[in-house]
């Protein structure tokens, strides 16, 4: 999180480049950017020598691209000021298209007055201030740094040095963090701050904050079993871990974020911190993870319940198929013996059991003849 200069990581060097490199620019994008309306046009003045023509052209076109003060070389720009002395009939000499810092300086500070915009002056924005503000709602450095971006563009004001944001912006986290950290030791005693302590010593050959920070795979019983040793684990502790950090008034996402720093750390860096940045650090991180425990084991028993009730729906479909199957069997045998009742063979005989009032025997007779009838079959 932290870098060697004490400032705070915040973007990766591909986003870095991303923002403040020179915009590379297609055919249709040169015709967009650099076209000057009839306003821009002013910007633009023959009793100005080439170079400066060019370069405000080229800056303008920049600054309406991104709200940031780009420090370019002349390789980097050498296509776009081609394409602007081309178009505009500038007789400018590329081989002396190179600006002092003094005429980049004075240059930028026409073409941001002409747009309305304004370079950045911690004395006079004060944006440390707003960041300390900010940071008491969301205190991950990337959040904030999206946060001054649209701070700085929406009043006008010129994005600086990514190193100028990246200072600052840490300086406010910084003073947020040291006013939470002392906030927080004075709702915790010596006694409640040993058991969080003890967390990243020696337990078993294995410190207990490693086996709290290692989450399940699955839902399987082991696991879980894990987890309820943990959860009870932090029973004792739990209630004055909830007041303290509950006590700091912080954002859910704040909570969040400083939990998080547990996991970026090994236990050896953990135990290396301050003793109020452990205890912050460690306090958001049980708090969110208590919560979560309860979570995952809730979430384990909706689990096992639905596959369950799965499996016992499966079995009873199962079982009625079955069933269904026996059934059809049954009715095929019973379609046997109704179909006796229909052959010109004993329509006599059962037209005589049946005026003698004697029905089994009317159902007996015909059996009987057939069962004797495949007896004789086989026997043939």
């Amino acid at each position: 999180m932290v870098e060697s200069d004490n400032r705070i990581h915040i973007l990766e060097e591909s986003e870095v480049n991303e923002l403040y490199s020179v915009p590379l620019f297609n055919d249709l994008q040169k015709d967009i950017y650099f076209e000057l309306d009839a306003s821009e046009k002013a910007i633009f003045s023959r009793r100005n020598d080439a170079i400066t023509n060019a370069y405000r052209i080229l800056l303008l076109g920049y600054l309406k691209h991104k709200s940031v003060v780009l420090n370019p070389t002349l390789a980097e720009v050498k296509a776009d000021l081609t394409y602007i002395r081309d178009k505009y009939k500038i007789p400018l000499k590329l081989t002396q298209a190179t600006l002092d810092r003094t005429q980049k300086s004075r240059i930028y500070s026409t073409v941001l007055t002409f747009c309305g915009f304004e370079l950045f002056d911690e004395d006079k924005h004060h944006l440390t201030d707003f960041v300390i503000q900010l940071a008491k709602q969301v205190i991950e450095p990337r959040a904030i740094f999206d946060g001054c971006i649209h701070h700085l563009v929406s009043r006008k004001i010129a994005i600086p040095a990514y190193s100028t944001l990246q200072k600052i912006i840490s300086v406010g986290i910084h003073h947020e963090e040291r006013f939470l950290e002392q906030k927080l030791l004075n709702q915790l005693s010596d006694e409640d701050f040993d058991a969080p302590r003890k967390m990243a010593s020696t337990e078993e050959n294995k410190p207990l904050i490693t086996r709290i920070k290692k989450l399940p795979k699955s839902f399987q019983q082991k696991e879980m079993y894990a987890e309820v040793d943990i959860l009870n684990k932090l029973q004792n502790i739990f209630p004055k871990i909830k007041e303290a950090v509950e006590s700091l008034d912080l954002s859910k996402k704040n909570i969040e974020h400083l939990g998080n720093q547990v996991t970026h750390y090994t236990v050896t860096r953990l135990q290396d911190l301050s003793k109020g940045k452990f205890a912050l650090y460690l306090a958001c991180y049980l708090y969110q993870r208590y919560f979560q425990i309860s979570d995952i084991i809730i979430q384990a028993f909706i689990f096992h319940v639905r596959k369950l009730v799965g499996e016992a729906q499966i079995h009873a479909k199962e079982k009625h198929i079955g069933e269904l199957e026996n059934m059809e069997e049954k009715i095929k045998k019973a379609s046997e013996l109704v179909n006796l009742w229909v052959d010109d063979r004993f329509s006599g005989d059962i037209g005589r059991c049946a005026r003698n009032g004697s029905l089994t025997q009317c159902f007996q007779q015909p059996v009987s003849r057939v069962v004797m009838r495949d007896i004789g079959a086989h026997r043939v």
